[in-house]
């Protein structure tokens, strides 16, 4: 009998569970669109109504007869491809808007676009105004050598409130020409970016690149990697730049990007500017915002201008603000009148801090001499050292910590509180951050936060077997 109670109670329990997976997918019930190479994905999006999902299955769709691409116009509407390595949505230079709505009188609150990669747009890859969109698992792919047909490209674009995005990159692409390159930008309150790569991009002549820029509250950007980007003719780049109050940045990485103006560059009287990460906004009492684990170091400008451009690693304009456990190391300029600043906190003391950092080997390390309308900043506090953190080329990259790195186990507090343990590393190796934190940026398993994707036709096959058993 108790047998007998035990396999009717473990039947109960499969079946509740496979209700659960079937609910959560709900792949064949009303408001299920799927949509293969050869179909009209334009039209069949355009039409998709409130509430409908829509599987883009593998392969390349051509939406270069399409000047506003892949239009949504309703709210609620999911769109999953299989994985961005194999489901591309490719402009061909035909389209100014690659999936999306440029019309800011339409609200696509609940939108969800997952699993693509986005080719050959003119303007914007993602563009939308809504609440509630999430953005997942895209890469933006050009062609190898890029030649813009606008002045602009934006890749992620929107307007609302409680947007998540998550993975999302461009990298190893080369721009013939001038452009204006934002990577993800918005403007509301409580935005998650959560897993982004803007690496070894290549600018070839004057150009602006700014990967990150934000304007809210209560936004959270972490595990990020903007590293390796040259620009050979001049041009302004400014990693990530936020405006608000109660902004979190942790585990980011802006590092080795190099910014060179050549004699024939259009900005000559105008100069050549570096950014790494700058946060700015008034929090007032019981709001705080946080810089942690990032790093910033071997970035070089390199200008035939005499005292024009500026480089700095980490700026904050705020109160109620701290940075913690951070790396800005041998970031330079080549003319010995450009500004060189490391860390800079404005000086309210009891209120701003820098703790547990490793400010070394900039022209002004803690920004004591920084001019202009600002004003020396905070002194270091606890735990702050200047010294060479002695990094290691590894599998993902050129800043890990080598073993006898003096930033080792000198963080504020232990990984597992930072939540910088389960994957997370500063080690060649690849072993995991135990006991306390290390300062600086920490590598994710290879592949960083990528999710591993279950491409549509095995959900299916899975859930006919299931019909037929």
């Amino acid at each position: 009998m108790v047998f007998f109670m035990k396999k009717v109670l473990s039947i109960i329990l499969v079946f509740i569970i496979l209700g659960t997976f079937l609910i959560f997918l709900n792949p064949i019930s009303a408001g299920t669109i799927h949509v293969y190479p050869g179909d009209d994905i334009v039209a069949i999006v355009g039409t998709a109504a409130s509430g409908d999902t829509i599987y883009v299955h593998a392969g390349t769709y051509d939406i270069s007869g399409s000047l506003l691409g892949i239009k949504i116009n309703n709210p609620n509407v999911t769109i999953i491809g299989d994985d961005p390595l194999n489901t591309i949505i490719d402009c061909r230079g035909g389209s100014a808007i690659c999936i999306g709505n440029s019309d800011p009188h339409i609200d696509l609150n609940n939108t969800t676009i997952k699993n693509l990669t986005l080719r050959n747009f003119i303007w914007y890859g993602i563009t939308l105004y809504g609440n509630n969109v999430t953005i997942e698992n895209c890469k933006l792919n050009l062609e190898a050598y890029v030649s813009p047909m606008s002045s602009d490209l934006l890749y992620i674009s929107g307007v609302g409130n409680n947007w998540t995005v998550k993975n999302v990159s461009t990298e190893g692409h080369i721009f013939s020409r001038g452009v204006r390159f934002n990577g993800i930008s918005g403007f509301g309150n409580n935005w998650l970016i959560d897993g982004f790569e803007f690496d070894r991009n290549e600018f070839k002549s004057e150009s602006t690149f700014r990967p990150l820029i934000g304007g809210g509250d209560k936004w959270t950007v972490k595990n990020g990697t903007i590293n390796n980007n040259t620009f050979e003719n001049g041009g302004d780049f400014y990693g990530l730049q936020l405006v608000g109050t109660n902004l979190f940045v942790k585990n980011i990485s802006v590092s080795g990007n190099k910014m060179l103006e050549g004699v024939s560059g259009n900005n000559m009287l105008e100069g050549t500017y570096f950014g790494g990460i700058w946060i700015e906004g008034e929090n007032f009492f019981g709001e705080h915002s946080s810089i942690i684990n990032c790093t910033v170091s071997n970035n070089a400008l390199i200008s035939n201008n005499t005292g024009e451009g500026f480089v700095y690693g980490i700026m904050a304009w705020c109160t109620y603000v701290s940075v913690e456990n951070c790396i800005v190391t041998s970031n330079i300029a080549s003319d010995v009148l450009t500004p060189v600043y490391g860390i800079w906190v404005p000086p309210y003391v009891g209120y701003n801090s820098i703790k547990y950092s490793n400010s070394w080997n900039n022209k002004d390390n803690w920004g004591q001499t920084i001019g202009g309308y600002f004003s020396p900043g905070v002194e270091p506090g606890e735990g702050c050292i200047s010294t060479d953190p002695i990094f290691a080329k590894g599998p993902l990259g050129d800043f890990y910590l080598s073993n006898h790195s003096p930033c080792v186990d000198s963080g504020s507090e232990s990984s597992i509180a930072l939540e910088l343990y389960n994957g997370f590393t500063t080690r060649t190796d690849g072993r995991w951050d135990t006991g306390t934190v290390d300062m600086g940026y920490h590598y994710l398993p290879k592949g960083g936060t990528q999710a591993q994707y279950l491409p549509v036709d095995k959900i299916l096959k899975i859930l006919k077997e299931n019909q037929e058993d």
